[in-house]
């Protein structure tokens, strides 16, 4: 992941949810906030459509249950990403937390916007960066949804398949992955699963599985870190 993020979390989805206390909790213990609580901005762009104010209040309330000083950061809409009100906050969290929703909404908002520019900075400043289902499709150059389409680029040429736990790898295999340029890095998360990197490793957390696609096939890990 060069000129990327050095700490980001894909997760497959049912986030906030038991299966991902680990995670959350292993997530907060590489936050090394100046003082007091790590802070975390939750933020449901990609749920405008779907009670966007429950799934936040789900992350703030499951972050203050693991010590987290946790608030929610309402980016709804086009005209959102264009507010200055929303930087403060942004710029105060030590971990920025995209949730699920809608994949093409959520592009559609942060796409060439002041919000987004922001984020990038933010995060390969040492700012955490996480999402969740719709929240992990986003962040590559690349998504898929129904196609290959545009993503938000900030963590490079990463796909995210969420909720992979009802997928056929040979189809995705056959489908997408052979389709792609030779680089691409394409990985199949199970609901209550999360793929952890860091500068030097990454880790598989929660109930699930992470299938890691390459032009030659693939390969089904669960809980394990990874050089």
């Amino acid at each position: 992941m060069n000129n990327s993020p050095s700490l980001v979390a894909l997760v497959g989805g049912e986030e906030f949810s038991s299966y991902c206390v680990e995670m959350d909790t292993k997530i907060l213990s590489l936050i090394k906030p100046l003082s007091g609580k790590p802070k975390v901005a939750i933020v449901p762009t990609a749920a405008a459509f779907q009670r966007p104010d429950l799934a936040a209040e789900n992350g703030v309330k499951h972050f203050r249950s693991l010590g987290a000083d946790s608030y929610a950061v309402n980016i709804l809409s086009k005209s959102d990403a264009e507010d200055d009100k929303f930087i403060p906050d942004l710029k105060e969290a030590n971990l920025i937390y995209l949730t699920g929703g809608d994949p093409n909404h959520l592009v559609s908002v942060f796409s060439d916007s002041h919000i987004l520019e922001l984020i990038g900075t933010l995060t390969n400043q040492g700012c955490f960066l996480a999402g969740s289902s719709a929240g992990a499709m986003v962040l590559g150059n690349q998504m898929f949804h129904r196609n290959v389409t545009t993503g938000l680029s900030l963590i490079g040429d990463i796909i995210t398949l969420p909720h992979h736990e009802n997928s056929d790898p040979a189809s995705i295999h056959k489908s997408i992955v052979s389709k792609l340029p030779k680089d691409s890095k394409v990985y199949g998360i199970d609901g209550g699963t999360g793929l952890i990197f860091t500068k030097t490793e990454s880790e598989i957390l929660g109930k699930g599985a992470v299938t890691s696609y390459s032009q030659n096939g693939w390969t089904v890990s669960t809980s394990r870190r990874t050089t």
